[in-house]
């Protein structure tokens, strides 16, 4: 029911950058990674712009492309906070799906994510 009424008021208006960034977590949510990508595209603002880097990152994660989730993981990490720890622990997880024998690499990229986060998220 909201991705019915919230699609067409996406497409202009003062609230359309909101609600793309809600239709793009619920496409998320629901598995539709080609269209969570979509809309991550279409997002504005940096914070905004983190989250749409972070989730289209996911996106690809779960479709097996980790050229594009690490690239995605990536600029998540330099749009700086609140994304840019989760950006980074995910990269490095998706470094370690693509290649096991990389763990050094990721335990390095483990330890610069924490050493770079709130003690919460290290």
């Amino acid at each position: 029911a909201f991705r019915t009424v919230a699609s067409p008021l996406a497409a202009g208006g003062r609230y359309a950058g909101v609600l793309r960034g809600q239709l793009m977590l619920e496409a998320y949510r629901r598995g539709d990674y080609a269209r969570a990508q979509q809309l991550a595209a279409q997002v504005d603002g940096n914070e905004q712009r983190g989250l749409a880097h972070l989730v289209a990152g996911l996106a690809d994660y779960q479709a097996g492309n980790a050229a594009g989730a690490r690239g995605a993981f990536q600029r998540a990490a330099q749009a700086g906070a609140p994304y840019a720890g989760y950006a980074r622990y995910m990269e490095a997880l998706t470094l370690l799906r693509a290649d096991t024998t990389q763990t050094q690499q990721a335990l390095q990229m483990l330890e610069q994510a924490a050493g770079g986060s709130d003690a919460e998220f290290a």
